[in-house]
């Protein structure tokens, strides 16, 4: 369990394609990125992002056991997301991460997975 924990609902059309993006552009960051449907596990050794497509946009959560991983990561995607797509407000809102947001996404248990060759 991390001991820093956050959650993000970015509300964004084609949040799949932004996921994609985001891994895409994470992969030489990241030690893997686990897929399971359309949801990504990024693991950055230290902690990890789960991203998650809805209707309702694009769910985020960051977790880490340090600061500075969890503000590193949090940072990296924030600056992806706003490298890749208009986000309305042009402001990320980020809760404490009760699991609220993202529901039954496990942490682990992810089907296929692609490391990034490092």
């Amino acid at each position: 369990m991390s001991k820093h924990v956050a959650e993000a609902l970015i509300p964004i059309l084609d949040a799949e394609a932004i996921s994609n993006a985001i891994c895409i552009r994470s992969r030489e960051y990241c030690q893997s990125i686990s897929i399971s449907g359309a949801n990504k596990r990024l693991d950055f050794g230290d902690g990890s992002a789960i991203l998650k497509p809805s209707g309702e946009g694009l769910l985020l959560q960051v977790a880490a056991n340090d600061l500075v991983t969890f503000y590193g990561i949090r940072t990296l995607l924030q600056g992806f997301l706003f490298s890749t797509t208009t986000i309305p407000g042009d402001v990320v809102e980020w809760q404490l991460g009760s699991g609220t947001l993202l529901g039954a996404v496990p942490r682990s248990g992810y089907g296929r997975s692609c490391s990034n060759g490092k």
